[in-house]
């Protein structure tokens, strides 16, 4: 299944969220892990904590996250969320979810969510939230101009093995795994 809700956020608190050097600053650091207890250190972790933990089962226990800023020179193709280190050894786990909140104020043409089997795109539409299940194989349409900034968040019902590694997988391991061009 696939949702969307636009309008995610009231107006008041999209404030915070318009400094894109926030999201800069987290997409070059990579993927993260927040536990479903834990306080918040920056404020997509006051997003998630806030605003997503509440949407979905108790029995989540955690969430994954980063940030992607693709463009028209950096394409996200077919790939299906996955614990990255088992699946090195040939594990497919997927997140209970996977969501992407579009909350920060971009300009771009293409660029939308587009899953496998489902006829319909879903555009990257500012403060726009996606969810859909964690096993979907899905991509991004190419973007045609500009560039599109997205929270994507998995939600766990365990902590994935790749981020209980003393040297945890790397972005450029993911992307090699998850096609990004």
């Amino acid at each position: 299944m696939i949702g969307t809700k636009d309008n995610f956020l009231p107006e008041i608190e999209l404030e915070k969220y318009k400094n894109r050097q926030d999201w800069v600053d987290i997409a070059q650091q990579g993927m993260f892990w927040l536990d479903r207890k834990a306080k918040s250190n920056n404020i997509f972790e006051d997003y998630i904590l806030n605003h997503l933990a509440g949407s979905f089962t108790n029995q989540i226990e955690g969430f994954e996250y980063w940030i992607n800023i693709l463009s028209t020179d950096s394409q996200l193709d077919w790939h299906f969320d996955k614990d990255e280190w088992l699946y090195k050894s040939e594990n497919i786990v997927h997140p209970f979810k996977s969501t992407v909140w579009y909350g920060y104020p971009h300009e771009v043409e293409g660029g939308q969510f587009e899953a496998k089997g489902i006829d319909n795109y879903v555009d990257p539409l500012y403060n726009r939230l996606l969810a859909f299940d964690g096993d979907y194989e899905h991509r991004v349409r190419d973007i045609t101009k500009g560039e599109r900034l997205g929270l994507s968040v998995n939600l766990w019902v365990y902590k994935p093995e790749h981020l209980n590694l003393k040297n945890p997988i790397t972005m450029n391991e993911i992307n090699e795994h998850t096609n990004i061009r």
